[in-house]
């Protein structure tokens, strides 16, 4: 789904995308990622 976030795995180095239709669905979604969830490190 285009309405997922970025997701990223530390212990792995990786940044786990959604494809987007357009740069600026990506750009909005990753930014909101990066705002949206800045607090701290969680266990999944």
């Amino acid at each position: 789904s285009t309405s997922r976030l970025p997701c990223a795995h530390t212990c792995f180095n990786q940044l786990d995308l959604p494809v987007y239709e357009t740069y600026e669905k990506l750009r909005t979604q990753m930014l909101k990622a990066i705002t949206e969830s800045s607090e701290g490190f969680g266990l999944a």
